[in-house]
């Protein structure tokens, strides 16, 4: 359900809710929407606190970025499926026009790491995983969809790549280390969704923090279990498969 505060009309009790943002879209709900699908409906994995782990916003902010990356490859492509444009509704033109503009110019104009466009990443823990990540959502978003681009984005993406990988060397290593992975599995598969969390997690050591769970039915709702509970549960599942 969701609560429109434009309308007054809320979501009645108990239900799962979308709070919308002034200036929202059909496609920003319909994203919201996807992600609350594949995960409670579909069972895709998500990367939770493993048990009797002393949580941290630097840690949070890490392994959410991984997430974001790695799920938004999904719900990306279902909205795309749904006929929602790629260029200007699915991605924004802000990331193209402010982000990738911005960064690349700064970045060929040697500005120092603070004044690069993306030097609010430095200010937490895994500064380098958030500036990596940029690069890889750049290829991603080339390999998928370089045909549904602007010419005017396209070319942007494409400087931003360059520019990115000429003046940033190690975060570049990295980038094409975690490429290799989504090369390696494929990403729309609940398999292959589940195997590049967990890799990624692992590259960045964040697998002693964080492993993979998945939504489970409790009750009316649901539950997210410990990732070593998870362990346990998967296996009681695939049991009763077996045996049915």
């Amino acid at each position: 359900m969701v609560d429109n505060p434009k309308t007054g009309i809320a979501a009645p009790p108990n239900k799962p809710k979308i709070h919308l943002r002034g200036g929202w879209e059909d496609v920003d709900v319909a994203h919201e929407l996807m992600h609350m699908e594949l995960e409670l409906i579909e069972c895709y994995s998500v990367l939770a606190w493993r048990r009797n782990i002393k949580t941290s916003d630097s840690i949070e902010k890490a392994f959410g970025r991984v997430r974001a990356i790695v799920d938004d490859e999904v719900v990306h492509a279902r909205l795309v499926g749904y006929g929602y444009r790629v260029d200007g509704e699915v991605l924004k033109c802000q990331l193209f026009d402010e982000v990738y503009t911005k960064a690349a110019s700064r970045l060929k104009k040697h500005r120092a790491r603070f004044d690069d466009g993306m030097g609010h990443l430095d200010n937490i823990s895994y500064g380098a995983l958030c500036r990596s990540s940029f690069l890889v959502q750049a290829h991603l978003i080339l390999k998928s969809y370089r045909q549904q681009l602007e010419d005017h984005h396209l070319k942007r993406l494409k400087r931003f790549i360059d520019a990115f990988e000429t003046h940033l060397i190690p975060e570049t290593k990295k980038a094409h280390r975690i490429l290799a992975i989504f090369e390696e599995h494929d990403v729309q598969s609940v398999g292959g969704h589940k195997q590049i969390l967990l890799k990624w997690a692992q590259m960045e050591n964040l697998d002693q923090f964080v492993g993979v769970s998945s939504y489970r039915r409790h009750g009316s709702g649901f539950c997210l279990p410990f990732p070593e509970d998870w362990e346990c549960f998967h296996q009681e599942d695939t049991a009763r498969l077996w045996l049915a």
